[in-house]
């Protein structure tokens, strides 16, 4: 007679390998959708210390729309992309060196 027990880490084994190849399947037919760094956020105080400026320049500078804030409750947040585009250097190249 046949032994009809199985080991039960096969029948895992067998399923993560078809979790994978779907994973795999998926991964390759995706788009990235955004770059990590152009979601990185930079505070108020690290805006202040990259451009030697004051709080109050950097509400002149919202007021002009030179630059503009997330506003999450009362922390001001900017784009770091934003910061690049202005500052004409690419910040995240910037710390790698």
């Amino acid at each position: 007679m046949r032994n009809t027990t199985t080991n039960p880490f096969d029948e895992i084994f067998l399923e993560l390998a078809s979790i994978r190849t779907l994973v795999q399947q998926k991964q390759q037919h995706e788009i990235p959708i955004v770059r990590q760094t152009e979601n990185e956020l930079l505070t108020c105080e690290e805006v202040l210390k990259i451009f030697h400026v004051s709080r109050p320049t950097l509400r002149r500078w919202e007021k002009k729309r030179k630059l503009v804030p997330i506003r999450i409750g009362r922390r001001m947040l900017f784009r770091k992309v934003d910061i690049d585009d202005l500052t004409g250097i690419n910040l995240s190249e910037e710390a790698q060196r």
